[in-house]
């Protein structure tokens, strides 16, 4: 077997069950941020969706703002942002950048081994430190995660929206997400040999990207709007496994 050529990025999630209230709420946050981008944000409040709304019912029609005369291009919400497969979510464990980063650091690489070995300690760990319990988290705002946008130098625009949790819902999932984290991060560090200190695990779960063509000011108008309907409508999700996901990251200009 060849050895892993590039830097090991490695994490780990728990996938979320998907519910009627998560895809009600991927639903209405198209909504919101169609009309903020496509510029026909309407007046009144966003309404919550029905209790049962039917699975094709939950794919939002683009806005059109352009009259049908115009040779212009329509609006279509693909070129400004995407919304992530609710089959694929999850919430955020330990993030993958930062130990491709802690490798880059030290110029250390890992062989295909390296990876379940990892995955072993850790679960061997978390098996002895945990009680067996059902996961669960209430979302009640959004926050902007990961990277800036593109060609945007403040520090408040960021290229991803993750639903964050209520701190005062479902304590012991919260811990059981501390101390999952703390036993990967071990099991990361010693398999590099090296001392790094030890980054953020906030708990949150990405479900939405933004495109370099989307504004600064839709971006934040977007998340004003959202944390606003959440306000109201908060809601809550099951969590399933712990998923361990890992990507190989070669040299890069930053």
């Amino acid at each position: 077997m060849k050895p892993f050529e590039g830097y090991p990025a490695y994490g780990a999630v728990h996938d979320v069950l998907p519910n009627e209230q998560l895809r009600g709420f991927l639903f209405d946050f198209s909504r919101i941020a169609d009309k903020v981008i496509g510029q026909a944000f309407a007046s009144e409040e966003v309404d919550p969706i029905p209790d049962y709304v039917a699975p094709e019912d939950f794919k939002a029609e683009p806005i059109s703002v352009v009259p049908a005369e115009s040779d212009e291009k329509p609006y279509d919400s693909r070129d400004f942002y995407r919304i992530f497969d609710v089959e694929s979510l999850g919430v955020s464990v330990v993030e993958m950048d930062p130990s491709a980063k802690a490798a880059r650091t030290i110029r250390t690489i890992w062989e295909s081994q390296d990876f379940g070995a990892v995955e072993q300690e850790a679960r061997n760990e978390i098996g002895r430190s945990l009680p067996n319990i059902v996961p669960h988290l209430f979302f009640n705002r959004v926050e902007g995660v990961g990277r800036r946008l593109p060609g945007v130098s403040r520090s408040d625009v960021r290229q991803k929206l993750a639903l964050m949790p209520d701190t005062t819902r479902f304590a012991e999932t919260l811990n059981t997400i501390d101390v999952e984290a703390d036993k990967i991060i071990n099991a990361i560090l010693k398999r590099l040999k090296q001392f790094m200190y030890p980054w953020d695990t906030t708990a949150h779960m990405t479900y939405s990207v933004f495109r370099s063509s989307t504004e600064p000011g839709q971006i934040i108008e977007i998340q004003k709007k959202t944390n606003e309907y959440l306000a109201k409508y908060p809601f809550g999700v099951q969590l399933g496994q712990l998923v361990f996901r890992h990507k190989k990251e070669r040299n890069r200009t930053r």
